[in-house]
């Protein structure tokens, strides 16, 4: 009788060390998986290039809100002046360009990151000593800030009887291959211009430029956009997990635009 309540002692612990041994086994699983996991999260270099203006407004504030969360990850970005930067064998000296406007490429990847909108803005001081045009047509009586001989296709175009029109000012005050050059002018005062929401969003809502042709809220976004460029390869997992945090930190419409949105509605109240 002992012998017999011995062999079933015995095969009680035989089960409970089995249990044990098996919960030990799955904790040194999840662990494993853990370790996995954390080595496996994206370390390494991304190299960006970036237009300069946007780059000091937009992008440079997302880069390092996405290093905090991202602690294994270095960028090296560089802010260009030229477009001329993102032709031929450079390209493959980068894992990311971001561009605005028209894909210069077909044979690039192209993520779209945000919309693109240009507002006609001036200076209050300008407005006051000019007049406020209230069509585009009457443009042609202003002066203006332009681009030199590669501006961008959508400027100084509206819909005007239904039809996409190019309206500017006869007389070019000051013509630029610089963006922040035409902001300039026109907080000085010296003409009107039409540039992008990303460049002057702030000095619209400081009051120091005055959007024109706006009662009805923000003008349609251009049919290009702000575009993260790379080669036709795979991208790696940390540029995917740059791409996607710009995605979602920009967007359609960004959050200047939203911002704007915000103001003219405001306004209108």
């Amino acid at each position: 009788m002992r012998a017999d309540w011995v062999a079933g002692w015995r095969g009680i612990r035989r089960l409970a060390f089995a249990e044990r041994a098996r919960r030990i086994l799955a904790e040194l699983h999840l662990a494993r998986a853990e370790a996995v996991s954390l080595s496996s999260a994206p370390e390494g270099l991304i190299r960006i290039d970036a237009p300069s203006p946007f780059g000091r407004r937009h992008l440079g504030p997302a880069i390092a809100e996405f290093l905090r969360a991202n602690p294994g990850l270095d960028v090296q970005l560089r802010l260009i002046d030229s477009f001329t930067d993102l032709e031929g064998e450079h390209l493959g000296e980068v894992d990311i360009v971001v561009r605005i406007g028209p894909l210069p490429d077909r044979r690039l990847v192209a993520t779209p990151l945000a919309s693109m909108t240009r507002i006609v803005c001036a200076s209050p001081d300008y407005l006051r000593r000019h007049g406020i045009p209230r069509s585009p047509l009457e443009l042609e009586e202003h002066h203006g800030l332009d681009w030199d001989s590669l501006a961008p296709p959508y400027a100084w175009r509206f819909e005007v009887d239904g039809r996409l029109q190019l309206c500017k000012p006869r007389r070019m005050r000051e013509t630029s291959n610089n963006a922040e050059t035409l902001l300039f002018s026109a907080l000085a005062g010296l003409g009107i211009a039409h540039l992008p929401t990303w460049l002057i969003g702030e000095h619209l809502l400081r009051g120091e430029l005055l959007p024109l042709f706006c009662e009805n809220g923000l003008p349609p976004a251009e049919p290009s956009s702000i575009y993260a460029l790379r080669l036709e390869r795979e991208a790696s997992p940390r540029t995917r997990l740059l791409l996607g945090f710009l995605k979602q930190r920009f967007g359609f419409p960004p959050p200047w635009d939203q911002a704007l949105q915000a103001g003219l509605d405001a306004a209108r109240q």
